[in-house]
């Protein structure tokens, strides 16, 4: 059974352990004391785990990806230990939730096929080599989770204003890993908008105010 741990400063060990299916979690305290809960079970099964502490310790995401396309996270208080809320198994690729520096906030990017914004269709049914009518993209979802209002999850579509004689290809071969940085109190969000379709950097207010548009150049 596969384990992850990681080590806090006051010297207290959380480990996940998971097999096929389902997920636990362990907090040892000091030697003989420690306490062990399940935390996730999924028909689909679970293909890896990782351990996402706050900057101040407080909060515990627990990342859990299926392997075949699907991922989500489970968020606890660290103490004591109790489930405070968490992101549903959720199709699409991405990686681990960032708790950004001051704890406030937990970000979770996670792609999806491209779609028109305004329709809903699928990007692949509506590109035109010969067009040069644009329309947004979504090509992800950000979640906005608060570990201090725990029990909402806001989600913000991510999308780029482009031709629609943009190449299937480069939208679907972008880079969805590590997208997620902060500066200065916001949200440096790596998108491929610049020419050609290479990655750019947008800085976005937390928590965002609307669906997230930037402009493809």
């Amino acid at each position: 059974m596969p384990v992850e741990l990681v080590e806090l400063r006051n010297g207290v060990v959380i480990r996940c352990s998971f097999d096929s299916g389902s997920a636990w979690l362990e907090v040892v305290r000091a030697p003989q004391v420690s306490s062990k809960v399940l935390i996730a079970e999924w028909r689909g099964g679970i293909g890896g785990v990782e351990l996402v502490v706050s900057p101040d310790e407080r909060f515990l995401a627990v990342f859990l990806f299926s392997g075949q396309s699907t991922q989500g996270y489970e968020l606890f208080s660290l103490d004591p230990l109790v489930r405070i809320g968490g992101l549903p198994e959720t199709r699409g690729h991405g990686s681990a939730p960032s708790f950004s520096p001051d704890s406030q906030h937990l970000l979770s990017l996670i792609d999806e096929v491209p779609r028109l914004r305004t329709t809903g269709a699928f990007f692949e049914e509506c590109q035109d080599d010969d067009s040069d009518e644009r329309a947004v993209v979504d090509l992800a979802h950000l979640f906005v989770h608060l570990p201090s209002s725990p029990a909402v999850v806001h989600r913000f579509a991510v999308g780029i204003e482009l031709p629609l004689s943009t190449g299937v290809d480069a939208l679907l071969d972008w880079d969805r890993y590590d997208t997620i940085a902060f500066r200065g109190g916001e949200l440096a969000l790596r998108l491929p908008s610049g020419p050609g379709l290479t990655s750019e950097v947008h800085r976005i207010p937390l928590p965002p105010a609307a669906d997230i548009t930037v402009i493809q150049r």
